[in-house]
C-alpha cells in the first residue's frame, strides 16, 4: 500500500560534499598520564553511592517487566506527564545490560 505513495514522501539524497574534519589538538597520546587518570577516576567513583533501586539480573528484570506490563503499561502514553511518574517503564538498566531483551 505504501509503494504507490513513495513519490509523495521519498526524496533523493543530495550528493555528499567534502567536509573538513577538525583534527585533535590535545596532548600527544604518549603524554597522557594514564595511571594517574585511572586513579583519579577510581577515587571520584568511590564517592558515588551504589544504586539500590535496580536489582541486577534476569529475574529482577523480568519482575520489573511483569510489573510494568500488568500494572503500569496503561499509563505509558502519559509518561511525559510529570505527575504520572509511575507511567515510566523503569526497564532501562535491564535492557541496557541485556538481562531482558
Amino acid at each position: 500500500r505504501l509503494a504507490k505513495r513513495y513519490g509523495e514522501f521519498l526524496n533523493e539524497f543530495p550528493d555528499v560534499t567534502s567536509v573538513e574534519i577538525a583534527r585533535y589538538a590535545g596532548k600527544p597520546f604518549e603524554a597522557i598520564k594514564w595511571d594517574a587518570l585511572i586513579e583519579e577516576a577510581l577515587t571520584r567513583g568511590a564517592a558515588v553511592p551504589e544504586v539500590s533501586w535496580a536489582v541486577p539480573g534476569e529475574a529482577a528484570g523480568k519482575a520489573v517487566l511483569d510489573d510494568f506490563v500488568n500494572n503500569r503499561m496503561r499509563l505509558y502514553e502519559s509518561r511525559n506527564d510529570p505527575v504520572k511518574s509511575r507511567a515510566l517503564s523503569g526497564l532501562s538498566p535491564w535492557l541496557h545490560f541485556g538481562q531482558i531483551s
